[in-house]
């Protein structure tokens, strides 16, 4: 009875399916090794780019690797075996997966192996491109999509390889011709963007080219060495990022203090007057200089551009006119309260940032421009209702009652009286 217990139960649907069966599974094998043999190399293929993304989703680089070669492999089989000359379909499949090669290795940060196969794949891309143009009108929009991806890949890895070797990027020739190709590739993905696609270009396509292009322009000027116990201006000094994953992606972000404090100290030792714009930082979304700001909807449409990233945020609260108009972009309508806390968040780290500049530098200026964004905003419909909605604290008037020493007794007294008076009615910011 035991025996008989262990004996698989096999249901059939006909005794011919039943005699199969019971000649052995030798034969049911073979069937299948068959059926896989004919089937389609291209839905082989893309199993096995399925399983490379799943594996890349979940940070499993080396494995998402593994079944991109492998499906690679499969379709220059199957374009060798191809009677009717180059498919187009089957390059396009080949240009996905070398594609998402180079992602693996970025994702892996070995950004050699990532610049070399970025370098082959865009030849590879425009070779076979200038023939496919040749018989067609027109190329796929993928394939201008992953055709700027590389470049970005590559603009990406040369950065980062540079930083990563810890090389003098303002003085070696190889480290200068990187940094040219880098900000060569990432200026065509942003005019790709801007001028083809009319949109602004995603944040760690604007943060990566507001990086390069600083330290591209940096080599345009003599560096020299630093007097012992001389301390360099902290505008002369390379900012440093680093290299995070976000959602499966590769990105860079900038150390705040770095970027933050160069845009003080510019303003600063520019002496800049409220709403104007610094001579020696660039815009870090030059579309949005272009783009007119004369209500509360076309002010909606930079935000959308500029929020996400403190970066372009904070670029934008400093220099500029577009956070010293927010009383007459919202004379009739009420300010949204996630606008007023996000700006908020961001001066009251401007002003802790700020703290730590130079204590004998008048920064009243700077503080006075400051100051008369928060009256602005104070000035807002309804400013009072959703300032009493935050959740927290930001302390700015608090802040900028320390910097006293810094500022002219005048505006010491304005930021006073103007605290007393949030103060009488329960709103503290």
């Amino acid at each position: 009875m035991e025996e008989f217990h262990r004996i698989p139960i096999v249901i059939v649907e006909d005794e011919d399916e039943l005699e199969r069966f019971v000649k052995g599974g030798n034969q049911l094998e073979e069937e299948e090794r068959e059926e896989k043999s004919r089937m389609d190399p291209k839905d082989l293929s893309n199993r096995m780019k399925e399983k490379g993304g799943c594996c890349y989703k979940e940070g499993k680089f080396d494995e998402a690797l593994g079944f991109y070669l492998k499906a690679l492999e499969i379709l220059d089989l199957e374009q060798s075996l191809s009677e009717n000359g180059r498919n187009f379909e089957l390059i396009m499949g080949e240009v996905v997966l070398r594609s998402n090669c180079i992602a693996c290795y970025v994702g892996k940060k070995d950004f050699n192996l990532a610049i070399s196969e970025s370098r082959k794949l865009l030849d590879y891309i425009k070779e076979e491109g200038d023939h496919h143009l040749r018989e067609k009108e027109d190329l796929p929009t993928l394939w201008v999509n992953i055709e700027n991806k590389t470049r970005y890949r590559l603009s990406l890895s040369l950065y980062n390889s540079l930083y990563c070797g810890n090389k003098d990027i303002l003085h070696e020739e190889n480290s200068k011709a990187s940094i040219r190709e880098s900000f060569e590739m990432i200026k065509l993905v942003s005019e790709y963007y801007q001028e083809s696609l009319k949109v602004s270009p995603p944040q760690e396509i604007s943060s990566l080219y507001s990086m390069v292009e600083k330290t591209f322009k940096a080599q345009s000027f003599k560096t020299s060495e630093e007097e012992p116990g001389k301390k360099s201006s902290l505008r002369d000094r390379e900012n440093q990022y680093h290299i995070t994953e976000q959602g499966g992606k590769t990105i860079l972000k900038q150390s705040e203090p770095n970027y933050l404090r160069s845009y003080l100290i510019c303003f600063l030792e520019e002496d800049l007057e409220s709403g104007s714009y610094s001579k020696s930082i660039p815009s870090p979304i030059p579309i949005v200089n272009k783009m007119s700001c004369n209500n509360f909807m076309e002010f909606l449409k930079i935000w959308q551009n500029i929020y996400q990233s403190n970066n372009f945020l904070d670029y934008y609260l400093l220099f500029g006119q577009i956070f010293t108009k927010l009383d007459k972009f919202y004379n009739k309508t009420e300010i949204e309260g996630d606008i007023l806390e996000r700006v908020l968040e961001r001066i009251s780290n401007i002003l802790d940032e700020l703290k730590g500049i130079s204590p004998s530098k008048t920064k009243d200026k700077l503080v006075s421009h400051i100051f008369r964004i928060v009256q602005n905003l104070e000035r807002t419909p309804r400013f009072d209702f959703v300032a009493l909605m935050l959740t927290k604290n930001f302390q700015i008037l608090d802040k900028m009652v320390q910097l006293r020493e810094c500022i002219s007794e005048q505006l010491f007294q304005e930021i006073k009286y103007f605290q007393e008076t949030q103060v009488s009615k329960g709103i503290q910011i």
